[in-house]
Protein backbone atom coordinates (compact mmCIF):
# COMPACT_ATOMS: atom_id res chain seq x y z
CA UNK A 1 0.00 0.00 0.00
CA UNK A 2 2.92 2.09 0.79
CA UNK A 3 4.43 1.38 -2.57
CA UNK A 4 1.36 2.16 -4.38
CA UNK A 5 0.73 5.72 -2.40
CA UNK A 6 4.21 6.54 -2.73
CA UNK A 7 4.23 5.88 -6.59
CA UNK A 8 0.64 7.46 -7.59
CA UNK A 9 2.89 10.44 -5.45
CA UNK A 10 5.97 10.77 -7.86
CA UNK A 11 2.99 10.34 -10.82
CA UNK A 12 0.92 13.33 -9.86
CA UNK A 13 4.39 15.28 -8.56
CA UNK A 14 5.79 14.59 -12.63
CA UNK A 15 2.11 15.70 -13.93
CA UNK A 16 2.46 18.76 -12.28
CA UNK A 17 5.93 19.26 -13.29
CA UNK A 18 4.95 18.34 -17.08
CA UNK A 19 2.14 20.68 -17.22
CA UNK A 20 4.56 23.72 -15.23
CA UNK A 21 7.38 23.02 -17.68
CA UNK A 22 4.70 22.78 -20.47
CA UNK A 23 2.66 26.35 -19.89
CA UNK A 24 6.44 27.69 -19.54
CA UNK A 25 7.45 27.04 -22.77
CA UNK A 26 4.64 27.68 -24.67
CA UNK A 27 4.66 31.03 -23.21
CA UNK A 28 8.43 31.17 -23.70
CA UNK A 29 7.40 30.39 -27.63
CA UNK A 30 4.81 32.86 -27.30
CA UNK A 31 6.65 35.85 -26.09
CA UNK A 32 9.40 34.71 -28.73
CA UNK A 33 6.49 34.56 -31.67
CA UNK A 34 5.51 37.64 -30.95
CA UNK A 35 8.31 39.31 -30.74
CA UNK A 36 9.63 37.50 -34.18
CA UNK A 37 6.30 38.73 -35.55
CA UNK A 38 7.89 41.89 -35.80
CA UNK A 39 11.37 41.02 -37.11
CA UNK A 40 10.44 37.58 -38.20
CA UNK A 41 12.22 37.95 -41.43
CA UNK A 42 15.10 39.77 -39.79
CA UNK A 43 15.73 36.43 -38.13
CA UNK A 44 16.53 34.73 -41.56
CA UNK A 45 18.63 37.55 -43.02
CA UNK A 46 15.66 38.51 -45.45
CA UNK A 47 13.61 42.25 -45.17
CA UNK A 48 9.91 42.11 -46.18
CA UNK A 49 9.37 42.90 -50.08
CA UNK A 50 13.00 41.84 -51.04
CA UNK A 51 13.37 38.25 -52.17
CA UNK A 52 16.89 38.24 -51.84
CA UNK A 53 18.51 37.97 -48.45
CA UNK A 54 21.82 37.76 -46.69
CA UNK A 55 23.61 35.21 -47.89
CA UNK A 56 22.20 34.82 -51.33
CA UNK A 57 24.21 35.20 -54.59
CA UNK A 58 24.76 38.36 -55.51
CA UNK A 59 24.77 37.17 -59.27
CA UNK A 60 21.44 35.76 -59.13
CA UNK A 61 20.33 38.60 -57.87
CA UNK A 62 21.49 40.65 -61.13
CA UNK A 63 19.92 38.11 -63.54
CA UNK A 64 16.72 38.42 -61.83
CA UNK A 65 16.70 41.68 -61.47
CA UNK A 66 18.62 42.74 -64.55
CA UNK A 67 22.12 45.00 -63.50
CA UNK A 68 22.30 47.40 -60.98
CA UNK A 69 21.75 51.03 -61.69
CA UNK A 70 24.70 51.55 -59.97
CA UNK A 71 28.19 49.62 -58.47
CA UNK A 72 31.36 49.72 -56.94
CA UNK A 73 33.34 49.04 -54.61
CA UNK A 74 32.62 49.62 -50.88
CA UNK A 75 34.13 48.65 -47.54
CA UNK A 76 35.96 45.82 -49.54
CA UNK A 77 33.10 44.18 -52.33
CA UNK A 78 31.02 45.43 -54.39
CA UNK A 79 27.83 47.25 -53.69
CA UNK A 80 24.77 47.07 -56.16
CA UNK A 81 21.87 49.73 -56.12
CA UNK A 82 18.27 49.16 -57.35
CA UNK A 83 16.48 52.11 -56.06
CA UNK A 84 16.51 53.05 -52.85
CA UNK A 85 17.57 49.26 -52.70
CA UNK A 86 21.01 48.81 -52.23
CA UNK A 87 23.01 45.03 -51.69
CA UNK A 88 26.45 45.17 -50.20
CA UNK A 89 28.41 42.25 -51.48
CA UNK A 90 32.11 40.17 -51.19
CA UNK A 91 32.06 40.38 -55.36
CA UNK A 92 35.07 42.26 -56.88
CA UNK A 93 35.81 43.32 -60.48
CA UNK A 94 38.17 40.71 -62.46
CA UNK A 95 41.05 41.70 -64.77
CA UNK A 96 38.83 41.49 -67.50
CA UNK A 97 36.79 44.40 -66.11
CA UNK A 98 33.80 42.04 -65.45
CA UNK A 99 31.68 42.41 -62.13
CA UNK A 100 31.53 39.38 -60.13
CA UNK A 101 28.72 39.75 -57.57
CA UNK A 102 29.49 37.95 -54.50
CA UNK A 103 27.11 36.64 -51.65
CA UNK A 104 24.68 39.42 -50.05
CA UNK A 105 26.04 40.57 -46.32
CA UNK A 106 23.77 43.26 -45.98
CA UNK A 107 20.66 45.28 -47.45
CA UNK A 108 20.10 48.45 -47.22
CA UNK A 109 16.39 50.21 -47.80
CA UNK A 110 13.91 52.89 -47.37
CA UNK A 111 11.26 50.48 -45.85
CA UNK A 112 10.63 47.45 -43.94
CA UNK A 113 9.23 46.01 -41.21
CA UNK A 114 6.22 48.66 -40.94
CA UNK A 115 9.08 51.67 -40.37
CA UNK A 116 9.87 54.03 -43.07
CA UNK A 117 12.41 56.38 -43.95
CA UNK A 118 10.92 60.09 -42.78
CA UNK A 119 9.33 58.81 -39.54
CA UNK A 120 10.47 60.26 -36.50
CA UNK A 121 12.92 57.34 -34.11
CA UNK A 122 10.47 57.58 -31.44
CA UNK A 123 7.77 56.73 -33.84
CA UNK A 124 10.25 53.39 -34.68
CA UNK A 125 10.63 52.69 -31.16
CA UNK A 126 6.78 52.75 -30.63
CA UNK A 127 6.17 49.87 -33.47
CA UNK A 128 9.41 47.80 -32.98
CA UNK A 129 10.05 48.26 -29.27
CA UNK A 130 12.93 49.51 -27.24
CA UNK A 131 16.08 49.02 -29.72
CA UNK A 132 18.98 46.79 -28.11
CA UNK A 133 21.89 49.16 -28.39
CA UNK A 134 21.87 53.15 -29.33
CA UNK A 135 24.40 54.98 -30.36
CA UNK A 136 25.27 58.63 -28.78
CA UNK A 137 26.23 61.48 -30.66
CA UNK A 138 30.05 62.21 -29.87
CA UNK A 139 32.05 65.56 -30.91
CA UNK A 140 35.31 63.68 -31.16
CA UNK A 141 33.27 61.02 -33.62
CA UNK A 142 32.54 63.77 -36.65
CA UNK A 143 33.29 63.19 -39.78
CA UNK A 144 32.36 65.44 -42.45
CA UNK A 145 33.41 62.94 -45.55
CA UNK A 146 31.65 59.82 -44.01
CA UNK A 147 28.32 58.74 -44.75
CA UNK A 148 27.18 58.71 -41.22
CA UNK A 149 28.36 62.26 -40.44
CA UNK A 150 25.47 63.86 -37.95
CA UNK A 151 23.82 60.21 -38.28
CA UNK A 152 22.45 58.40 -35.16
CA UNK A 153 21.74 54.20 -35.10
CA UNK A 154 19.54 52.39 -33.09
CA UNK A 155 19.91 48.53 -33.39
CA UNK A 156 17.57 45.80 -32.97
CA UNK A 157 19.43 41.82 -32.51
CA UNK A 158 17.62 39.23 -34.62
CA UNK A 159 19.23 36.09 -34.04
CA UNK A 160 22.29 35.77 -36.19
CA UNK A 161 21.67 39.57 -37.51
CA UNK A 162 21.92 43.04 -36.67
CA UNK A 163 18.61 45.56 -38.03
CA UNK A 164 20.00 48.99 -37.68
CA UNK A 165 17.90 52.61 -37.98
CA UNK A 166 19.90 55.21 -39.19
CA UNK A 167 18.56 58.56 -37.78
CA UNK A 168 19.33 62.09 -38.05
CA UNK A 169 20.96 63.72 -34.90
CA UNK A 170 18.87 66.70 -35.22
CA UNK A 171 16.03 66.03 -36.53
CA UNK A 172 15.63 62.72 -35.35
CA UNK A 173 14.06 61.27 -39.08
CA UNK A 174 14.98 57.86 -39.89
CA UNK A 175 17.03 58.21 -43.39
CA UNK A 176 17.56 54.59 -43.80
CA UNK A 177 17.32 50.74 -42.43
CA UNK A 178 19.90 48.26 -42.63
CA UNK A 179 20.25 44.60 -42.08
CA UNK A 180 23.94 43.15 -41.88
CA UNK A 181 25.79 40.36 -40.37
CA UNK A 182 27.54 42.54 -37.80
CA UNK A 183 26.67 42.75 -34.12
CA UNK A 184 27.32 46.43 -33.12
CA UNK A 185 28.64 47.53 -30.36
CA UNK A 186 26.32 50.01 -29.25
CA UNK A 187 27.16 52.89 -26.49
CA UNK A 188 23.80 52.25 -24.87
CA UNK A 189 22.27 48.92 -24.11
CA UNK A 190 18.66 48.32 -23.30
CA UNK A 191 18.38 52.11 -23.46
CA UNK A 192 19.82 52.03 -19.84
CA UNK A 193 23.10 53.78 -19.11
CA UNK A 194 22.84 50.96 -16.12
CA UNK A 195 23.76 48.31 -18.22
CA UNK A 196 27.26 47.76 -18.71
CA UNK A 197 28.69 46.72 -22.28
CA UNK A 198 30.83 43.26 -22.60
CA UNK A 199 33.66 45.29 -23.01
CA UNK A 200 33.21 47.83 -19.86
CA UNK A 201 31.93 44.28 -17.57
CA UNK A 202 35.92 43.26 -18.65
CA UNK A 203 37.69 46.79 -17.70
CA UNK A 204 35.72 47.14 -14.72
CA UNK A 205 36.53 43.99 -13.70
CA UNK A 206 40.64 44.26 -14.52
CA UNK A 207 40.67 47.84 -13.29
CA UNK A 208 39.21 46.70 -9.73
CA UNK A 209 41.85 43.76 -8.97
CA UNK A 210 44.52 46.74 -8.37
CA UNK A 211 42.96 49.88 -9.86
CA UNK A 212 45.37 50.71 -12.63
CA UNK A 213 44.01 53.14 -14.95
CA UNK A 214 45.74 51.75 -17.53
CA UNK A 215 42.84 49.84 -17.77
CA UNK A 216 40.78 52.61 -18.34
CA UNK A 217 42.92 54.31 -20.92
CA UNK A 218 40.82 53.11 -24.38
CA UNK A 219 37.37 53.98 -22.79
CA UNK A 220 35.13 56.80 -23.80
CA UNK A 221 33.94 59.30 -21.00
CA UNK A 222 29.98 57.67 -21.13
CA UNK A 223 32.10 54.13 -20.81
CA UNK A 224 33.86 55.54 -17.61
CA UNK A 225 30.25 57.38 -16.52
CA UNK A 226 28.86 54.02 -16.59
CA UNK A 227 31.74 52.33 -14.40
CA UNK A 228 31.14 55.06 -12.14
CA UNK A 229 27.49 54.32 -12.00
CA UNK A 230 27.75 50.90 -11.69
CA UNK A 231 30.28 50.72 -8.29
CA UNK A 232 27.72 52.76 -7.08
CA UNK A 233 25.28 50.74 -7.13
CA UNK A 234 26.68 48.13 -6.12
CA UNK A 235 27.67 50.02 -3.37
CA UNK A 236 31.68 49.64 -4.52
CA UNK A 237 32.88 52.31 -2.79
CA UNK A 238 36.30 52.46 -3.28
CA UNK A 239 35.82 51.66 -6.92
CA UNK A 240 33.65 54.70 -6.96
CA UNK A 241 36.48 56.77 -5.39
CA UNK A 242 39.34 55.41 -7.79
CA UNK A 243 36.95 56.72 -10.77
CA UNK A 244 37.24 60.28 -9.70
CA UNK A 245 40.02 62.50 -10.94
CA UNK A 246 43.26 62.78 -9.15
CA UNK A 247 44.03 66.27 -10.84
CA UNK A 248 45.72 68.65 -8.49
CA UNK A 249 43.24 71.47 -10.46
CA UNK A 250 40.53 69.49 -9.40
CA UNK A 251 38.03 69.52 -6.44
CA UNK A 252 37.83 66.71 -4.58
CA UNK A 253 38.38 64.94 -0.98
CA UNK A 254 40.39 62.14 0.69
CA UNK A 255 39.81 58.25 -0.07
CA UNK A 256 40.05 57.67 3.47
CA UNK A 257 37.06 60.34 3.96
CA UNK A 258 35.03 59.02 1.21
CA UNK A 259 34.77 55.26 2.63
CA UNK A 260 33.43 57.84 6.04
CA UNK A 261 30.31 58.95 4.05
CA UNK A 262 27.99 57.65 5.53
CA UNK A 263 25.09 55.00 3.90
CA UNK A 264 21.58 57.90 4.14
CA UNK A 265 24.04 60.49 2.03
CA UNK A 266 24.79 57.66 -0.41
CA UNK A 267 22.43 57.90 -3.89
CA UNK A 268 19.59 55.65 -3.85
CA UNK A 269 17.71 57.19 -6.96
CA UNK A 270 19.27 55.82 -10.11
CA UNK A 271 15.73 56.66 -12.30
CA UNK A 272 17.15 59.75 -14.23
CA UNK A 273 20.14 57.34 -15.48
CA UNK A 274 17.73 54.55 -17.08
CA UNK A 275 16.10 55.99 -19.99
CA UNK A 276 18.03 58.38 -21.53
CA UNK A 277 17.61 59.89 -24.79
CA UNK A 278 19.06 62.78 -26.85
CA UNK A 279 22.22 61.76 -25.94
CA UNK A 280 25.17 64.29 -26.79
CA UNK A 281 29.28 64.06 -25.75
CA UNK A 282 30.52 67.49 -25.90
CA UNK A 283 34.48 68.53 -25.17
CA UNK A 284 35.61 71.80 -23.31
CA UNK A 285 39.10 73.04 -22.24
CA UNK A 286 40.67 72.06 -25.53
CA UNK A 287 39.18 68.58 -25.25
CA UNK A 288 40.22 68.15 -21.58
CA UNK A 289 37.21 67.89 -20.62
CA UNK A 290 33.84 65.57 -21.34
CA UNK A 291 30.00 66.87 -20.76
CA UNK A 292 27.68 64.07 -21.48
CA UNK A 293 24.11 65.39 -21.02
CA UNK A 294 20.88 63.93 -21.91
CA UNK A 295 17.02 63.88 -21.76
CA UNK A 296 15.25 61.92 -19.54
CA UNK A 297 12.61 59.98 -21.88
CA UNK A 298 9.85 60.40 -19.06
CA UNK A 299 10.61 63.18 -17.11
CA UNK A 300 7.71 66.45 -18.07
CA UNK A 301 10.00 69.19 -17.09
CA UNK A 302 11.57 71.93 -19.00
CA UNK A 303 13.95 74.96 -18.67
CA UNK A 304 13.34 78.97 -18.98
CA UNK A 305 13.17 78.20 -23.06
CA UNK A 306 10.50 75.62 -22.88
CA UNK A 307 12.77 73.15 -24.10
CA UNK A 308 12.89 69.58 -22.27
CA UNK A 309 15.29 69.22 -19.10
CA UNK A 310 18.60 68.22 -19.76
CA UNK A 311 21.15 66.47 -17.02
CA UNK A 312 25.15 66.75 -17.40
CA UNK A 313 27.77 64.88 -16.27
CA UNK A 314 31.55 65.97 -16.03
CA UNK A 315 34.17 64.14 -16.47
CA UNK A 316 38.05 65.23 -17.13
CA UNK A 317 41.18 63.75 -19.06
CA UNK A 318 43.62 62.93 -15.91
CA UNK A 319 47.16 62.59 -16.27
CA UNK A 320 47.60 59.58 -17.40
CA UNK A 321 45.48 60.10 -21.12
CA UNK A 322 42.66 58.27 -19.31
CA UNK A 323 38.88 59.58 -18.72
CA UNK A 324 38.01 59.97 -14.92
CA UNK A 325 34.80 61.50 -13.10
CA UNK A 326 35.01 65.25 -12.08
CA UNK A 327 33.71 65.01 -7.93
CA UNK A 328 30.35 66.16 -7.78
CA UNK A 329 29.85 65.55 -11.45
CA UNK A 330 26.15 66.78 -11.38
CA UNK A 331 26.16 69.77 -9.71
Amino acid sequence: MKYKKSKIWYISIGAILLIIITIITLTRKQDKAIFKEELRLAYEGYMDGIEFGIGDSGMDLAKKWGEPTQSDYYTGGLFMKYGDRIFFTDGYIDQNNNYLYGSINSIITNEAFGIHAGMTIGEVIDILGQPNGLDIYDELREDPESRFANNMFAYYYAGDYTLAICYDKDSKLVEYIELSTHWKNPDILEGSFLVLTDIEKEAFNRFTEDYNDRELTFLSPISIMKLYLHAQKEKNYEAEWELYTKDHNEFGWSKEDHMKIPKEDRPKDFSHFENPVNIEIKYLNDYKEAIVSWEDKYLEEYDGSGNPFRFSFKLVMDNNWSWKVSFMPMQ
